[in-house]
């Protein structure tokens, strides 16, 4: 895992980018409120296959049934792969919309996921992502992608991950009343929703 960290730090550092990996941000809920009684952080690539699934599939339940009703708080953590060639692009574009606000990253995440067997093959994130945005959405995006701070907090998620031991995407650390679960992979929505109710005390 530490390789992981060193190959992302020099490949970001070969792109002209800030390296220092700064302080931890309060966690943003994606989906939910902050005083929402469980906090799920789910660690991603985008450019990750089975991320996509569960993001796609699973993840639209939880956040229908647990986050829209005030039950969970939602934190997408970005953990992009080596083996993957645009993981980092891509969540420097996810990011940039989570800078702008929680709605557009919906958007944008949603886009990589639903384009990703493009994308990852001709490295097309822009269109893949300018397909789904209307032009002001894409402007402000753009503008958002200006900042190279964005890459420190990218790496600030790799390190707060695997200091939790987190070591492939995805992975979900869920919070609650019974403590932290971490479980690794993409689970189906029958078998995420017990454990997602444990957390709840129910």
């Amino acid at each position: 895992m530490r390789n992981r960290l060193c190959l992302f730090v020099l490949a970001v550092a070969a792109a002209g980018v800030p390296t220092t990996l700064g302080a931890q941000s309060a966690p943003v809920c994606m989906k939910g409120k902050p005083d929402s009684p469980v906090r799920v952080d789910v660690y991603s690539d985008y450019e990750c296959p089975s991320c996509g699934a569960f993001f796609l599939q699973t993840m639209q339940s939880v956040f229908k049934d647990y986050a829209d009703t005030g039950k969970a708080c939602v934190v997408y953590r970005d953990f992009p792969l080596k083996v993957h060639e645009h993981a980092l692009e891509a969540a420097h574009y996810a990011r940039a919309a989570q800078h702008v606000s929680p709605q557009l990253w919906a958007k944008v995440a949603e886009a990589l996921f639903r384009a990703q067997a493009k994308w990852s093959k001709d490295g097309n994130l822009d269109g893949a992502v300018a397909a789904i945005l209307d032009s002001k959405e894409m402007d402000t995006l753009r503008e958002a992608l200006d900042d190279n701070s964005l890459y420190d907090a990218i790496g600030d998620d790799i390190q707060e991950g695997e200091a939790q031991g987190v070591e492939d995407a995805p992975t979900v650390i869920i919070s609650g009343k019974n403590g932290t679960e971490e479980i690794e992979g993409a689970l189906r929505y029958s078998a995420l929703k017990p454990r997602l109710d444990s957390a709840l005390g129910e």
